[in-house]
């Protein structure tokens, strides 16, 4: 089930709004779920977004990397379980995209067919994937591993998801 999350933040003089930031503490590590609309002004600010995962989120500045990546932190929950009940139903690539550049992914087996492509997260800043454990004509898959593929800027990203039951 999705939520909407509300916070405040303040941007200082000398902050770059442009590398602002809402991140989500996913209990390893700091996953960035896109940048905020800051302007240059320091009134406070404040940033609303719907969210399937609750925990402890903050908005500060990052380093904005040189081009497209992938971080395998940022692929959660690596262990999905898309039974409908709004809680693991799918799983999400947070992708550092500062170009916007465009990207296309999909799931294949360990088999190697291609099982699904992923879909874009609407209004989440072109920097977030996902998969909702579905295959190409909307059934749900089997429970096993799963090999996902994302390209963009002439980079492969690749890595494995499971799907429980």
């Amino acid at each position: 089930a999705e939520m909407t999350v509300t916070l405040e933040y303040t941007v200082l003089p000398g902050d770059d709004a442009a590398r602002i930031g809402v991140f989500w503490w996913n209990g390893k590590t700091w996953i960035k779920m896109g940048r905020t609309n800051a302007q240059s002004a320091t009134a406070p600010r404040t940033v609303t977004f719907q969210t399937a995962f609750p925990g402890v989120y903050q908005v500060r500045n990052y380093a904005t990397p040189d081009g497209l990546s992938l971080d395998r932190a940022s692929v959660v929950p690596r262990i999905f379980t898309p039974n409908g009940d709004g809680i693991n139903d799918a799983v999400y690539f947070y992708l550092e995209n500062p170009r916007l550049s465009a990207l296309d992914g999909g799931i294949i087996d360990l088999s190697g067919a291609e099982v699904s492509p992923l879909t874009r997260v609407t209004g989440a800043a072109d920097n977030v994937m996902m998969w909702d454990g579905r295959d190409s004509t909307g059934h749900i898959v089997r429970a096993g591993v799963y090999i996902y593929k994302i390209r963009g800027e002439g980079k492969t990203f690749s890595g494995s998801v499971v799907v429980a039951k």
